[in-house]
């Protein structure tokens, strides 16, 4: 699973990057998990089965769907961004992707 977040210049994500990755790690999951701001999803959103946007960027969403096909797009929540809480991110990421 490739798991994309977005953020405004790639840099709030990287430590809840990290704490996914260690959840996952924890997990026994395989997941490929990365940020990039906002200016490089372009390249990126086509790497992904996932995309995760920051709260900051809510207002991008309609846009970061129609560039993400089908592939499932969802909003992290203020509380899950804001307290780097990878386990629940992850737990969004997954549920994007298996449908729920």
């Amino acid at each position: 699973m490739n798991i994309l977040l977005l953020c405004t210049a790639g840099i709030s994500t990287t430590f809840l990057v990290q704490k996914m990755r260690e959840h996952a790690s924890k997990m026994n999951m395989q997941a490929n998990i990365w940020s990039c701001s906002s200016h490089e999803s372009n390249q990126e959103i086509n790497k992904a089965d996932v995309i995760l946007l920051g709260p900051q960027l809510r207002y991008l969403l309609d846009k970061v769907q129609m560039l993400a096909n089908d592939k499932p797009v969802r909003v992290l929540d203020m509380r899950t961004f804001g307290s780097l809480d990878g386990a629940q991110a992850l737990e969004i990421a997954v549920n994007a992707w298996s449908g729920v």
